[in-house]
This record gives structure tokens, C-alpha cells and sequence, in this order.
């Protein structure tokens, strides 16, 4: 496994996210055993993908509170995709052609399937990472795609996680560089300098700074 950030902070993080707010209990069932169940079950289906989002990002950076889990695959993996998370027993809640979203009754805890055919996608699946989170191993995408990515999204929520990412120190910015170069992605070259000096000048402030402040967590250790 690859010598990532410790995941502890990360799942104080899930398991805050994970309790009801008036008892303070732990849900029975939540992202680390639907993680594991889905990790088991697309392994077994030999279907390639990678792990984005903000699992992903909390094990290069400062973790997020997130209640679902995030992954990337190649388009021409969709219908092999569907009969695994069928046969997961999951609930399908969204079907398009690009995205995938499957539910767990059991935890409400969803996966959402990102379907890609070009870069970055493409080279998050083919050169991800192995890792180990909650003690379950994934493929887990690398920083400089997971970048890509950010770059590229029109969710607001992505650029401070993009800004959080950079000064996390992870990404290999000349390596990411020259991947858009090779690429001839202009835009993602031009959003991408957008972010480091965004970057130089502020640092994220997201919702999980209040849940680390409460759990203790160090946000600079």
C-alpha cells in the first residue's frame, strides 16, 4: 500500500458525520462498511476504477465530512457496473450517461459512479494507486488527476478543494503540467494557475474545519 496520510483523522471525521446529532450514537452501518461491501463486490466483478472525491481528497489533505463515496470508471464498464451494484442489492437513483448513482438502503450512503471515456478520467483508472482506508483496500486516484479534475469542475465546491490540495503540498505540480501539456487541455492548464495563486493567497475554509476544531483534530499536523 502506498504512504499516504494516516486515514484515523479521516474517519474521526466520517464517524462524526455518521452519528445522530441528539443521542450521539454511530450508525450501525455506514461509509467504512459500504465501502467495503463495494470494494469486495467490484473486485470480484474485475471491474476497474479509482476512488475520487472526498474520501480520496481526505487522505491527501485536510479531510471533509462527506455521507457518500465517490469513484471513477471508464463509460464501457457502465453495464458491468449496474450488475455488480445490483447484485450489491443497491437501489439505483440516477441513470445518465456519464454518472451513475446507486443507493444503500440500509445506511442511505450512495455511490456515485463518475464515467469517463478521455483524460483525466482515463488515467485515474489506468494509474491509480493502491491504499488501504478503514482498512479496506482501493484503488485510489493520485493527487495530480484528482487536481485535473477539480480544475475542470463547475461545482463550487471543488475549487477549495482544489486550494486545499495544492497547499497540502501532495500534488507533483510540473508532473501535472506536463500531463496537460501532452493533453492540449488549455483550460485545465489556464484553471490551474488560477488555483496555485488562489493557493499562494488564502487558505479553504470549509464546514470540516468546525468538526476537526470539535474532534481535536490538528488541522497542521
Amino acid at each position: 500500500m502506498s504512504d499516504l496520510v494516516s486515514s484515523h483523522d479521516l474517519w474521526l471525521v466520517i464517524d462524526a458525520a455518521t452519528r445522530d446529532h441528539v443521542s450521539g450514537k454511530k450508525a450501525e452501518r455506514g461509509i467504512p462498511e459500504v465501502l467495503k461491501d463495494m470494494a469486495a463486490g467490484l473486485s470480484a466483478a474485475h471491474i476497474d476504477y479509482a476512488l475520487v472525491g472526498a474520501l480520496a481528497r481526505g487522505m491527501y489533505g485536510r479531510p471533509r465530512a462527506t455521507r457518500d463515496i465517490d469513484l471513477v470508471a471508464m463509460r464501457s464498464a457502465k453495464t458491468k457496473l449496474m450488475a455488480a451494484f445490483d447484485a450489491m442489492g443497491l437501489m439505483l437513483v440516477q441513470d445518465s450517461p456519464y454518472r451513475l448513482t446507486y443507493k444503500d438502503h440500509k445506511s442511505e450512503v450512495e455511490i456515485d459512479t463518475l464515467l469517463g471515456e478521455l483524460d483525466p478520467e482515463r488515467s485515474a483508472v489506468a494509474d491509480s494507486q493502491s491504499a488501504s482506508i478503514f482498512g479496506v483496500p482501493v484503488p485510489l486516484i493520485k493527487p495530480e488527476y484528482l487536481l485535473w479534475m477539480y480544475v475542470l469542475s463547475d461545482r463550487p465546491q471543488h475549487w477549495p478543494d482544489g486550494i486545499d490540495l495544492v497547499n497540502a503540498g501532495r500534488v507533483d505540480l510540473d508532473l501535472l503540467r506536463r500531463d496537460l501539456r501532452r493533453a492540449d487541455d488549455a483550460i485545465a492548464e489556464r484553471r490551474l494557475t488560477e488555483i496555485i495563486q488562489r493557493a499562494a493567497k488564502e487558505r479553504a475554509s470549509t464546514y470540516s474545519d468546525s468538526v476537526m476544531k470539535r474532534l481535536g483534530i490538528n488541522r497542521e499536523a
